[in-house]
């Protein structure tokens, strides 16, 4: 947990900027509000539909004018019986249940262990809202038997003004 508290209390200390490369828009916010956390251990999945990951959602109030969050979700993650290309493990964080990112994530592909990290920014309009995240397999290969796992993860929100 040290490592995540440095880095939460580096970015309240400097404010939050932060350009969304795929949108190449820049979101600004002000001085951190609130943070919300969610840590757990091991989940699985082997479906090709979006899952939510259990206990991977915060609710959070924003108030007339609205505010910028920055959600970052990390996570080792592995693919099992992948022979190669065109299959990968997909990754979202939804707001209220629509993706926040404009494209789809691919999270990882790999045999092997590795961490991995999503992290979106956006303003938020007034009201009560569910950051979430959700996942899947993608099966590109169809004689492949695959099973897509998600170790250590986190999901941190950063709320600003």
């Amino acid at each position: 947990m040290g490592k995540i508290a440095a880095g939460i209390i580096g970015l309240m200390l400097a404010g939050i900027a932060h350009t969304a490369e795929a949108a190449s828009q820049t979101i600004v916010g002000n001085s951190v509000k609130k943070v919300y956390a969610a840590v757990s251990a091991d989940q699985t999945l082997g479906t090709a539909d979006y899952t939510s990951l259990p206990g991977a959602a915060r609710t959070i109030s924003v108030p007339a004018g609205g505010d910028t969050i920055i959600a970052t979700f990390t996570s080792e993650c592995v693919l099992f019986g992948s022979s190669g290309a065109g299959n990968w493990v997909e990754v979202q964080i939804r707001d209220n249940g629509t993706a926040t990112a404009a494209a789809a994530t691919t999270f990882c592909s790999d045999k092997f262990f590795g961490s991995h990290a999503l992290r979106v920014a956006k303003h938020l309009p007034a009201g009560t809202h569910n950051i979430q995240v959700v996942w899947r397999v993608v099966k590109g290969v169809a004689a492949d038997s695959l099973t897509g796992y998600l170790d250590d993860w986190a999901l941190t929100v950063l709320q600003a003004e």
